[in-house]
Order: structure tokens, then C-alpha cells, then sequence
């Protein structure tokens, strides 16, 4: 369930609340894009954006304050999803060295696994890429890809950067991961970046959306023959709709229909960009993604507009470093119409009558 949507400074948005000067310094430049409560109203989040970096260990203690003062009676507790729009100074190596006790300090609350895994290991940049070098054992092979993954949506949720990560062992006789070394090395980055180059960038993939409205459909949904003019992306499909209020982590393909509540966009590396939609049907709310070449997402941002009611086809993860569900790779878009449900006011009508009686 959406909060609030609109974009304010944070003392606009808690007008009143009194922080503490180590607290205040930051949410002076930090503004609040939107605040959600899930459907069990276990957790808020609320989404900022800043132009400086914080502290995580600021941002745990903001959450605190926020749970204990506003919203206590209304949830269990309080997440703040904090993103930066940095200076271009940043470079990954340089961002990863003033982060690293932030993250650590998020890997200790949020991900224990993995921070084990991450302490025991060697982690560096070299080349571009972030090298996590750890022993050889059962753990280190069953854990290593989840410590992977939250570096890839570190980098790429909070910082916008499409940043290669590398796992290896420091034995040589490690086994499966040195047979996988060198194709980790040039194709497997993460997974978002998979559903990247599966979805839009990959020209060898059988389901690459495109922007030409060519009508055709993936493997089970129906097929059309002609072009349809309602295409906004990739091809043409048919099926059951999913209320967004009953997506859940094992959803998997979903089609969902509503308004556009939201365009995010954000460029990356390699001539990429990352669109995030905020796709409601009034009852609730979904964050869709794509990424897009640039050339691309110029022609898909021409087509959609804030407001604007589609129908959209996509695959559904649980996206455990936001903690939600979100449709995470968009395999077509199309138009729809309003779905909105208005009441016909027949006591108007009646009240008309009877002064003509």
C-alpha cells in the first residue's frame, strides 16, 4: 500500500520531528520519494535519495526514532531504502572504500550469512571489478552466490552503478568455482544484469523486448498475426490478470494492469539505463524494472507518461536487499484502459425527480 508518493524534503515530510544533530545534518539533504506498508502492515519503507553519503549506522538509528515517534500504533517496524545520486568523482573502487563500514555494518544486521562469509574473505577491487577471494568449503560454495548477489544490488539499487562481481577460491584444486572462473570473468556479473541481457540487450534472445509495437507473443501466451498499435514494448500477449495485492514470492510470471504512478530513470555504464515504473491498481502497488540500451529506453520513456493506464507482462522476485516483491525483468507493456470502478450517484437522479414532482 502506498503512503505517499510525492517527492519532499525530509523535514517536509516529518514536519515537527526533532533529530539529533549528528542525524539532522544528513536528512537535511535527504529527500523521501515514496513510503509503502506491506499488506500484513509488519513494515514501512521509506524510500530517500540523497547527494551525500550516510552513514548506515545513522540511517539504522533515523529508522528507530521514525518507528518510535510516528508510525509504532501502524507497523512493526521501520526500513529505510536510502539511494544517492553521487558526484561523478565516485568511481566504484573509490565508493566501495568509503562505504565499506557502512555495508559491513548492514551485512552484520540485515545478512548474517553472508557477512560471515564476507569476514572470512578477501575483498577488493582490481580491473573494474569487485574480487570476493575466499577458502575453498561447504559454506563458502553455499553462500558465496547470496554474498554476490548483495553486492550486485548494492552497487545497483542504491548507487546506480552496474558494477562486475567475481567470486574465487584462494586453492587451486577449489574445484567447480575455478572451472567457472573465467566465464564468471566475461558473462556471469549478476543477476539483474542476466535479466538485462535477457530481456533487452541480449540481440541473441528469443524473448528481447523492442519498441517497434511488432506483434508477437512468448512461449505460452497467445499469439497475434497482425501488428497491434497498443504495443508500448516487446510483444503482444493475452492472460489472467493478477491483483497486485496477491503477488507474492512465489508468483513467478505475472500480467498486471493499472496506472503509472511513477517513472524512475537512472543511466549506467555501457550506454545502459534503468527504468523503474510504480505500476497501482488502487488497491496496491508494484515496482517494475527494465534496462534498457539508451537509445531504447529514449523510445519507451516517448510512449508512457505519468498517469497513463498499461497492461504489463513481467516476472516477479522477492528482491531480499529492499525487502519486496517486484517485477523484476518486464517482458512487454501495452496499453490499457482506466479500470478505476465510480459509483453512479442515483441519488442525484432522485433528488432531481423529486423537485420536478
Amino acid at each position: 500500500m502506498i503512503i505517499t508518493d510525492d517527492q519532499k524534503d525530509f523535514n517536509e515530510t516529518f514536519p515537527g520531528t526533532e533529530l539529533p544533530g549528528d542525524i539532522s545534518m544528513y536528512t537535511d539533504r535527504m529527500k523521501v520519494i515514496r513510503i509503502t506498508k506491506d499488506g500484513n502492515a509488519t513494515l514501512v519503507r521509506i524510500y530517500t535519495v540523497s547527494d551525500v553519503l550516510i552513514p548506515k549506522e545513522v540511517i539504522i538509528r533515523l529508522e528507530e526514532i521514525l518507528f518510535k515517534r510516528i508510525f509504532r500504533k501502524v507497523a512493526r517496524g521501520v526500513r529505510i531504502l536510502d539511494r544517492y545520486d553521487l558526484n561523478t568523482s565516485y568511481t566504484p573502487e573509490k565508493l566501495f572504500d568509503a562505504y565499506r563500514e557502512s555495508l559491513e555494518t548492514e551485512l552484520g544486521r540485515y545478512f548474517h550469512k553472508e557477512y560471515i562469509l564476507y569476514k572470512k574473505s578477501d575483498v577488493f577491487f582490481r580491473d573494474n571489478r569487485l574480487h570476493i577471494v575466499m577458502e575453498k568449503g561447504f559454506f563458502s560454495e553455499q553462500v558465496s552466490d547470496d554474498l554476490k548477489d548483495y553486492f550486485n544490488k548494492l552497487f545497483l539499487n542504491r548507487f546506480f552503478m552496474d558494477v562486475p562481481v567475481v567470486c574465487e577460491y584462494s586453492d587451486s584444486t577449489a574445484g567447480r568455482f575455478d572451472a567457472l572462473k573465467e566465464h564468471e570473468l566475461n558473462v556471469r556479473v549478476d543477476d539483474i544484469k542476466k535479466a538485462l541481457e535477457a530481456s533487452v540487450s541480449d540481440e541473441t534472445s528469443d524473448e528481447t523486448p523492442d519498441v517497434s509495437g511488432e506483434s508477437s507473443a512468448p512461449e505460452g501466451e497467445e499469439k497475434k498475426d497482425d501488428k497491434t498499435p497498443d504495443i508500448i514494448l516487446g510483444k503482444d500477449f493475452e492472460g489472467e490478470i493478477t491483483p497486485i495485492s496477491e503477488i507474492d514470492e512465489t508468483s513467478d510470471r505475472v500480467i498486471v494492469c493499472g496506472m503509472i504512478r511513477k517513472i524512475d530513470t537512472k543511466p549506467i555504464k555501457n550506454e545502459k539505463t534503468i527504468i523503474r515504473l510504480d505500476i497501482t491498481d488502487f488497491h496496491d502497488t508494484i515496482t517494475a524494472t527494465v534496462f534498457m540500451k539508451n537509445e531504447d529506453s529514449d523510445t519507451l520513456l516517448k510512449k508512457i507518461s505519468k498517469g497513463m493506464f498499461v497492461k504489463l507482462s513481467g516476472k516477479t522476485e522477492y528482491n531480499k536487499f529492499e525487502q519486496e516483491v517486484v517485477i523484476a525483468r518486464i517482458f512487454a507493456i501495452k496499453k490499457s484502459t482506466d479500470t478505476r470502478e465510480f459509483r453512479h450517484d442515483n441519488a442525484f437522479e432522485k433528488r432531481e425527480v423529486r423537485k420536478e414532482a
